[in-house]
Parts: C-alpha cells; sequence; structure tokens
C-alpha cells in the first residue's frame, strides 16, 4: 500500500535562524583565535620594561609619545583650516604637513 505524498507544513531549507545563529557562532570564534594569534605573533616593545628585558640593561631615559602631530599644532583650535592673517609661507606649510601621500627618492 502506497500513501499519498502531503505537501511539508513548512520549508525544510533554508533554515534562516539557525544559519545566522551558526555563521555568528563561527564569527566569534574565528574573531577571538584571530585576535589571540595576533596578539602572540606581535613582537614590538610595549613599555620600558620591555626593553630593558631585551638588551639586559636599564633603560636610561624615554621619550614621551607625541600626541598631536605638527599640523595640528599649526591650525586653530576651532577646526578651522584657515590661520590668521595672511602668511602664505606658512599656508603652504601646513598644505605640505597634510599631504599624506608616500614619495620615493
Amino acid at each position: 500500500m502506497i500513501d499519498a505524498a502531503l505537501p511539508p507544513l513548512s520549508p525544510i531549507r533554508p533554515r534562516t535562524t539557525l544559519d545566522i545563529a551558526i555563521g555568528l557562532l563561527i564569527g566569534i570564534i574565528l574573531g577571538a583565535m584571530l585576535a589571540f594569534v595576533q596578539r602572540a605573533l606581535d613582537s614590538s616593545l610595549k613599555n620600558p620594561e620591555d626593553a630593558e628585558l631585551l638588551i639586559a640593561a636599564p633603560a636610561l631615559a624615554s621619550i614621551p609619545a607625541e600626541a598631536q602631530t605638527r599640523a595640528a599644532r599649526l591650525l586653530p583650535a576651532n577646526g578651522s583650516k584657515r590661520l590668521k592673517g595672511n602668511d602664505q609661507r606658512t599656508q603652504h606649510g601646513i598644505a605640505l604637513l597634510q599631504d599624506t601621500t608616500v614619495r620615493s627618492v
């Protein structure tokens, strides 16, 4: 005896909520793994103690990090790109400092 085929009440594929949940879980796991691998492969010096351990000698001095670029110090604090006065050389210098294109010699 053969029964008649009945259509399913809900679609079998795609299971969007399950697919999204699995994709999100895999993305979080791979992102965390990549972050750990990147940190493990980072060989840069983070603080003076790292440098002292590397060269087996005490640090005599350190250079503080510069908080802002030279161009930012020369521009007005209000964010305007216009300088007070008409000093063309200073304006040209700031334009050169803001140019970030790479040049080769």
